[in-house]
Order: structure tokens, then sequence, then C-alpha cells
């Protein structure tokens, strides 16, 4: 809401005190916009070396991915295919054998001059030297003189892979080679999609898929599900094991009876210099084997198409995202890095998943498919503005699960899994909220799912524990043990992060105060007027029980209240959450916890730690909230919510700690190591200690460009259409900008030394001489408000474009202005073709600046 100021200094129009850029020949009067022209994005442009990428301690370091399928690659092969609703593991490995010289090479291994004499299986992972895109992998190998070059690439049109393997020939005497495929999959349809990888179930349950061969296809099936592998021109065999069809194979064997094993195999000659290129491709699902039949038909068009398809999505995701211009090459990247996070979650798969797209909260290696309802609280801003119908599409399918019962809803059913999430009511509402803010659509409101409207699910979210959490009565509720606060997961009943904990306490304030506003719009806001003023009193008992019985001064932290009435701090990550919450933390108090982001307490050398080094809790084993790791959502929140609380130097000094990720992780997993692990974990050493935990990748890792949005640039949509930004560059850093789309208009944010400059397609032009400055903008039909903040206040000057406010004012001339500052009526000056005001004070909480036509009578020719 626009606030009103009265003061106003007289205008001058020479000698401005204001800073100017040295060699900037402009006027001070106006910041020269940077252009934010969009790059058109491939999958290219993400590509990253796989000697680059952390170890993990958990998962997969890399999944290929198409949206369709994604595969865990071990070496030359695909090892573990997750195919909603299918799930299969291989124990596929590709063979050669040089019958020239008898040399045999596996996949993995060193070649042996042996007919097959087995060896060491290698562990999943990739081979030295092999780059990573989105969708697809490259790595080579040495076969004993034969150079193999193998290209990986997840298809999206058919649930599988396509495997381009490349023999070359670089000797000076032809060769002749046997090229083997043979696998023994076990294919299963989970039951259940939630947080565990279903491959680890399935090598304890052993849902083997026998096959047979038919031409150069091998079909494996069983009563949940089917996979097919297809060789062109291929003979086939089948066997006990692995290795016993690979030893048929070396004979030339063709029988096809069914076998647990299957192998595809055929002899090429290759003259010295030449090369051959042979496709294995390989399916997932009923009509697999016709689908492997006509992908071989034309392979090479397949991957590429496939290819396409992933650049395609690419160009979509940056064409609906805002346009970062930034002088820091790091933070650009981070930027887009994190962007990407949402393809890596995102599948197309109608008819097989709940919704299309999906967007699973974890999933490419098989765990966490399944969508948590406290994560949309991570993706609200980039999704919201990327795919707003699936965002609409997956708050409903949270309704009818119901939300009030569950913290996440399966896949493929929708069905609720689990308890209720402390989280579960902030999260959702703030992504209604969003969706709101973003869209202008309030339709959803009216939309009904178990029997409630989307708004009476909102009230019902904001009452949510009322009755049953607060036996005391002192307007904070109790949230029980770890079961419902996933934060630290071993404190059981205490003393610890549990019972009247300060977040998600404080966001209830949030909650009770956002779905009043949402009530107070409605058409008829006054069958609601109860409930409003019910809503607002709550909100403001909850900021004074908050601050007066959780707020430690010692410390300067808010502690957490234990079931025998102490109150105790735990030095979790969450409290930064309620910096967040506008008008919970004063600025005394929000400086107090800013100072624990330290290199003793929350700062690791290459993170942000989840728990402070000073708590007792404090547990190198623990991957999500309770030690040096951090959830990966965690720290790119709260380096925006720095910044939205106006903390710019603690805001970078987050940021600076986690700016790396983009060149040592080409999939964002569920955590970050952010201390020295290389004596837990030797391999770590090479990257200073650094290491990933918990599943391969994360949706909340798509919380990176809010660091962006609504962090550096304070991008804050208004659900009436206003929309407001603010600055957050440090005084060393470069100019930067931001082009952002908002309800049919792209606002061009300009950050420089001089000020804040945002500008419109249409002509609107303002700018606020102050560094720290902030603008809300609200532009009608016969009006244009404008709402101008700073951080530190202080004077400041503000200038609009004169020719669009004659436009879209309908009048001829600057005289014919009515511009009022608050409740005063000022009279600018002009200079140039801006009309420019002094004024003497820009507080924090703002000045309105209202300008519209001059009453009939009035105007001025």
């Amino acid at each position: 809401m626009m606030r009103s100021a009265t003061k106003i200094l007289p205008i001058v129009l020479v000698g401005l005190s204001l800073p100017v850029s040295a060699g900037n020949a402009q006027s001070a009067l106006e910041i020269e916009p940077l252009t934010s022209k969009p790059k058109v994005f491939r999958a290219a442009d993400f590509r990253i070396s796989a000697d680059q990428i952390l170890s993990q301690t958990e998962s997969y370091q890399l999944a290929v991915f198409s949206g369709a399928v994604s595969g865990i690659p071990k070496g030359e092969v695909i090892d573990r295919i997750n195919a909603p609703p299918l799930v299969a593991i291989l124990q596929q490995e590709v063979a050669i054998l040089d019958r020239t010289s008898g040399m045999v090479w596996r996949s993995g291994e060193v070649p042996e001059s042996a007919a097959y004499p087995g060896g060491t299986r290698v562990a999943v992972g990739t081979a030295p030297g092999a780059m990573w895109q989105p969708g697809k992998l490259a790595l080579s190998a040495d076969a004993g003189g034969v150079e193999v070059q193998v290209e990986q690439t997840a298809l999206r049109r058919v649930q599988g892979f396509m495997l381009k393997y490349t023999l070359h020939n670089p000797g000076a005497r032809a060769r002749s080679l046997t090229f083997v495929t043979a696998q023994a999959p076990l294919v299963k349809r989970p039951t259940s999609w939630g947080f565990t990888p279903q491959y680890r179930a399935m090598t304890e349950t052993l849902h083997s898929a026998p096959g047979e061969i038919d031409g150069g296809v091998a079909t494996h099936s069983n009563a949940e599900g089917a996979i097919a592998f297809g060789l062109s021109d291929a003979a086939g065999v089948t066997g006990r094991s692995v290795r016993e069809a690979i030893a048929a194979a070396w004979k030339g064997s063709r029988s096809a009876s069914p076998a647990a094993a299957t192998a595809l195999w055929r002899t090429v000659d290759l003259p010295p210099k030449a090369r051959i290129d042979l496709f294995l491709v390989v399916a997932v699902g009923e009509d697999s084997t016709s689908a492997v039949r006509s992908l071989l038909a034309d392979p090479a068009r397949a991957a590429t198409e496939a290819e396409t398809t992933i650049d395609d999505d690419i160009r979509l995701l940056f064409s609906r995202m805002p346009v970062l211009n930034h002088p820091d090459a790091r933070v650009t990247r981070f930027y887009h890095a994190g962007a990407m996070q949402l393809l890596c979650a995102r599948w197309r798969l109608p008819g097989k998943l709940l919704l299309d797209p999906w967007y699973a909260s974890l999933g490419l290696d098989s765990g966490g498919m399944n969508a948590y309802i406290w994560g949309s609280n991570y993706v609200r801003v980039p999704l919201t503005l990327f795919d707003p119908a699936a965002v609409k599409a997956r708050l409903l399918a949270f309704t009818a699960a119901p939300i009030a019962e569950h913290y996440s809803i399966d896949a493929i059913t929708g069905a609720g899994l689990g308890p209720v999430y402390s989280h579960n009511a902030y999260a959702f509402v703030s992504a209604v909220d969003e969706y709101l803010r973003v869209t202008g659509d309030r339709s959803v409101l009216k939309e009904v799912r178990s029997g409630k409207s989307m708004l009476d699910w909102l009230i019902a979210m904001a009452e949510y524990g009322e009755s049953t959490r607060d036996p005391d009565g002192n307007n904070l509720l109790d949230y029980g043990s770890d079961q419902n606060l996933l934060e630290l997961k071993k404190t059981g009943n205490g003393p610890g992060y549990v019972h009247e904990v300060p977040s998600p306490n404080a966001e209830r304030a949030y909650t009770y105060d956002t779905v009043a506003d949402i009530l107070a719009e409605e058409d008829n806001p006054k069958a609601h007027a109860e409930l409003i003023g019910k809503f607002r009193k709550a909100a403001a008992r909850v900021r004074r029980a908050v601050n007066s019985i959780l707020w430690l001064e010692e410390p300067g932290w808010y502690g957490t209240r234990q079931r025998n009435g102490a109150v105790v701090p735990v030095y979790s990550i969450q409290i930064f959450d309620l910096l967040r919450v506008p008008g919970m933390v004063s600025r005394e108090r929000a400086l107090r916890l800013a100072a624990h982001i330290n290199d003793d307490e929350f700062l690791g050398p290459w993170g942000v730690r989840s728990l402070s080094r000073r708590d007792r809790l404090w547990d190198w084993r623990d991957h999500d909230h309770a030690g040096p790791m951090t959830f990966m959502g965690d720290a790119a929140q709260l380096v925006a919510d720095l910044f939205q609380a106006g903390m710019i130097d603690a805001a970078w000094r987050a940021w600076e700690r986690i700016l790396w990720w983009p060149e040592h992780l080409a999939i964002w997993p569920q955590g970050i190591a952010n201390d020295d692990y290389s004596s837990r974990f030797p391999p770590s050493a090479r990257f200073g200690g650094r290491l990933s935990a918990g599943l391969t990748n994360a949706l909340c890792a798509a919380a990176g460009p809010e660091t962006v949005i609504r962090g550096l640039f304070g991008a804050d949509p208004g659900r009436d259409g206003s929309i407001a930004f603010a600055a957050g560059r440090r005084s060393q850093d470069g100019p930067s900008s931001l082009a952002y789309p908002f309800r049919g208009h792209t606002w061009n944010v300009t950050q420089r030394r001089e000020g804040l400059d945002v500008r419109r397609e249409d002509g609107l032009a303002v700018s606020l001489f102050r560094e720290d400055g902030r603008l809300r903008f609200a532009v009608r039909p016969q009006e244009l408000v404008i709402e101008a903040s700073t951080r530190l206040g202080g004077a400041g000057r503000l200038t609009v474009a004169v020719p669009f406010l004659k436009q879209h004012l309908k009048v001829r001339t600057p005289a014919a202005l009515s511009v009022r500052a608050g409740d005063s009526s000022v009279s600018p000056g002009i200079a140039g073709d801006r009309l420019v005001l002094d004024l003497d004070e820009v507080p924090a909480h703002g000045v309105q600046i209202r300008i519209t036509q001059r009453a009939t009578g009035s105007r001025a020719e």
C-alpha cells in the first residue's frame, strides 16, 4: 500500500549535487538504462565436464534426462532408468572383441587378452573426461587400440535412450570387431513414489524380467512392465547371466530361448583410419518393442530430435524468465543454472502422471517423484513466472489430497502422503499469493476440491492449529516433535527445535494477513468483514508473541519454547525465515540476527551452514538441516530474505559463498556441504573438501533465481497490478539490469551508483537518485502512482518521463498535470523531457507521488 509524505524541496534545475559516473556526459537527471537482450540458450551452454563435478556421498552425481525419462550412467552404458510409471536396473554391459588380436574390452574396464575373464564390476559413475549437458552425456574410451566414442541421449517421444557408439580404427591395419551389448534387467512398477529411490528397493526384491529376441530386438518383460533393446543388423543370443550371454555372442551363437539375460551382437570390419557408428536403442513400456524398431529405422534423426526438444525447452524457459544483465559473470551463471533446475524436475508424461507437466520434488534417481507441499515456497517465484498454468494445477492437486492432512501428494494418483508438516500452511498460502500477484487470475479462488473452494482452503490454512495446538493460549502453536518438524529430525521431544518454534510460528502472521488481504479484495468484502478483522488481530498477536516470548536478548536470537516452558536458542538457518515476514523483525533485531552470518557460526568456507557451529546439535553427518550441509533451497532463499530485509552486505556475504555452485554442479542435489569433508571423504579433497549429498536433484534448487528476482532487484508484484523494485547492489558493484515481464509489459530495471531507473516499453521511465532506493508503481487509467522509499532515509530526487505522462493522462503540456506528494500539492520542475521532484526525505516507509490530469477548469493549454 502506498503511504504519504509531506515535504518537497524547492526545485533546482542547475548545480545538481547527485553523483554522475566519470566519463558519463549525460545529465544527472536521467540514468542511462542497460539493455537486457535475451540470450538464446541451448543445452550446450550448460555443458560441464564430469571431472569438474563434485563427489556425491549418497546418490548419483549425474543423470541424463529428457522430461520423459532419466538415466544413471555407468561408464559407457546407462545402468538405471526412471521412466514413470516404471523403473528399471539394466545390469547392462557393452563389450568389444578384436578378433584380429584377441583383445577383449568391457565397458568400465581395461582391455584384457582373454576370452572373457570376468573381473570386478565398476561402481555406478562416469568415465573421466565425460562431458555432460542437459539431455546428453558424451565420453570416450580406448578399447585396446580401437577408439570408442559414446553419446548417451535421453529421448522424449519415447521413454528411452539412444546410445551412439562410434568405433574408430586409428591404426594402419584392418580390424575385425564384434560389438556386444548384454543385459539382464530388473523392471518394477512402484506402488508409491515416496522419498526413497526405487532402485534401492529393486535390488532387494529382484523384479527380474526374462528376455527373448526377435531379429535385432531383445524384449524383457514381467507382470509389471517391459523394456526393449535394439541394435541395427544384430544377431541375438540369451543366457542365464550377462557373462554367459556375452560368452555365447563370442561364439557366434544365435539361440533365442527366453532367459534372464540377452545379448545383441554384430561383427564389423574396419579398414585403417575408418570409423563406424553403431546405435543401441533402449525403450521402456508396453510398446517398447515396436518403439525400438521404429527408432532403429533412423536412429541419428531420433537423437537429433531429442536434442532439439531439449533446446526448445531451454529456449522456452528463458523466454519467460526475467533477463539479467550483471557485470559479475558468476552472478549471471548462478541465475541461469538455478533456473535450469526447473527443467531437471519437470516431467512431460500426459496420461501417466497426475499432471502434465509434473514438477517432482526430486526424482531423477527415482526417489522423491512425489510433490512436497512445503517445497512450493522455494520455487514460487521462478515457477510462477515460467509455468503459471502448472502452478495452478499443482495448487488444486494439493487441495484435493487434501492439504490439511498430508505433506505431499503421489505423482500418479494424487493421493496424500505422510503427516501434516509444520510449513504446509505458509508454503501453500505463499504459493497461491504469488500466483495471484503474477497472473491476476482470481478465478482459481472459486475452484472446488475436496468439498472446499480454494478461498475456503486459504481460510483453513490460516486457521490451522488455532483450536488444537495452542493449549496455553499464548498465541504460539506447539508443532510437536520431529515428526512434524523435519528440520533436525533427531531431537525427539527436546530440548531442541521442537514445540513452539519461531518458524513456522512467525509465518502465521504472514498467513493471517495475506488471507485477510485476499478476502478484502473479493467482490463482496463485507461478507468477510468479521473474518478479516479476526485475522488482522490474530496476526498482530502472533507478532507480539514471537517478539515478547521467543526473543533472547543476550544472544540476539529467537529461541524455541520447550514443553516445560523454557526458551532455548537453537541456531538453525530456519530462524532467518522471520526476515521474510513483513513487520515481524525490527531493524535492530534484524541486524543482530544478521551478525550471526559469520565464519564462526553460519558461514562455512563453501556456503551457509544449516546449523551454526555453536549449536550443541551440530552433526557432521546431517546433509539436511542439522550441520555443515544445507538443504539446497535454503541458502538461496536466505540471500533473498537478507536483500528483502535491507541487509545488503549480509546478503552478499552469504551469496559470495555459493556462487561457485554452477562450476561444480551439473544438477543441483538435495544437499551441499559447506565445510571441508576431505578427511571423511577423500575423493572430495580435490574440490577443497566440498561434496554433495542426498538425492541427485531437488526442485527447491530452483530457488536460485529468487536471489536475483526477489533479492538483488527486489521485484515485488502486487495483486492489484502494482509492482515494486529495489536496489540491492553494493557501492563497489558495476551497473546491472533486469527485464521483468509482468502482466503484458516488460519492466526494465537498472541499478547504478547514481540510483535506480525503471522503464517500460510504452515509454514509462522513472529514476530515483538514491543508491539504496525502492520504487513501487501503480499505473491506472487516469493516474500514475509512485511510491519511493530508501533503506537509510534522507533526501532524493525523482524524475518521470513527460512524454509518457502526456500520452497516458491525455494532456498537451506538463502544466496540465496535477502532482501530489502525500496530502500536499506540489509544483515540480521540468528538465528536458523529465518532470523533476526534489524530496527532502525518502523514508523507509515511503513517500507517495500521485500524478493525474488537473481538474476541469484548471487545465493548462
